[in-house]
Formats: structure tokens, sequence, C-alpha cells
């Protein structure tokens, strides 16, 4: 019987913060254009290092891996290069998944976000901008899920 590997990967979201933990909106796309430059100098993929749809937020993410402690070395090689970029900037994620202070999330402009928006309703899904988080993606064996369905 011949042994099934399914791989793992990871992603992760935080609120950018300034050094007084105030949600920084004008900042992300820096950050992550910085996180993205040194991560194409280190030999690592700039696609890691993502926009969320507030712009409060930042997601990083990993390749898929074959066992968990590869995962965990991708993962953390990927956070030291954002906290190092965040700190350079004056700036800090914030891992926990709710903001506690009072905030109006800022929508980015993609129209894939307004469909969204408007489908739910606005309010309620900036709702969704005021907290993070963290998934973990498992892959599954063959046969699991319907070839005839669309991937999302």
């Amino acid at each position: 019987m011949a042994i099934v590997r399914r791989r793992i990967g990871l992603e992760q979201e935080f609120f950018l913060v300034d050094e007084a933990g105030n949600l920084s909106d004008i900042r992300a796309d820096e950050f992550l254009k910085s996180c993205q430059f040194i991560a194409q100098a280190q030999g690592l993929n700039p696609n890691y290092f993502v926009a969320e749809f507030v712009k409060s937020m930042v997601e990083i993410n990993t390749r898929s891996a074959d066992t968990a402690k590869e995962l965990a070395r991708i993962y953390l090689k990927n956070l030291k290069l954002a906290i190092s970029v965040a700190q350079q900037m004056g700036l800090r994620l914030y891992p926990l998944s709710s903001y506690p202070l009072p905030t109006m999330p800022v929508m980015r402009d993609h129209p894939n976000y307004h469909i969204q928006a408007r489908t739910v309703g606005i309010s309620k899904f900036l709702h969704a901008g005021k907290c993070t988080g963290t998934h973990l993606h498992l892959e599954v064996p063959p046969g699991v899920i319907d070839p005839r369905t669309e991937n999302c």
C-alpha cells in the first residue's frame, strides 16, 4: 500500500498598527511592497505578502509543505521578514483576532470586494474588517472532492 503524502499551507492575517497601537490604513501598501522587495532579494516568493480587503490588514502566507516542521520553518522565515520590515517602518503586526479600539475599516477599491459588500450589505461586510484569522490549508486525498466542483 502506497503512502499518500498530503501537504499543508498557512495564511495568517494581521492588523498593521503604528507604535502607539493605532491602525495604519495608509502604510499597508508601502509595507507590503517592502516585504515583497526584500523577499525577492532573499530568494523568497514575494507573493507570500498580500493585501487584505481592508487597508489596515495584511496577510502572510506560505507555500504548501510536506510536514508540519517544514511549514513552521517556512512560516517563521516569512514572519521574521515581515516583523523586521514593520519595525524599520515604525509599524507593528497585531496578531490577535479582533482590534480592541473603535474603528471604521477602510475597504480596498477592488470589484470583488464591492460585489461581496453589496451581497451581504456594506456594514456586515466591513464588520469582518475588524477581525483577523489564521487559515490552515489541508490537501485532501484524490477522490474526496467531486472533480466536477470548481476550486474556490
